[in-house]
């Protein structure tokens, strides 16, 4: 009998389940990243702000919104067009 409720107790604190192979995760949260900026990005990502908060009709606008708007504008960009603004702000 406690051999049966150890395995109950096992089974209900697994985080992922095996499923055909493959594993799913549950409870995963995301994880946080942290990127450094030198002085000048910074400034300009704080421009950016400042000008969208200003325009914008909704609640204020965190620098992590526009990071992942930024993120899915870059998703739906050709990759050619995203080359050419990389070897523009390449030094």
């Amino acid at each position: 009998m406690t051999n049966k409720l150890n395995q109950k107790a096992q089974k209900s604190k697994l985080q992922a389940v095996n499923l055909e192979k493959k594993t799913i995760f549950l409870n995963q949260k995301p994880s946080v990243r942290s990127f450094r900026f030198d002085n000048q990005t910074w400034q300009v990502l704080q421009n950016i702000l400042t000008e969208l908060n200003d325009h914008s009709q909704r609640k204020r606008i965190s620098a992590s919104s526009l990071i992942k708007a930024l993120i899915y504008l870059g998703k739906k960009t050709k990759s050619g067009k995203l080359l050419e603004i990389l070897k523009e702000f390449s030094y």
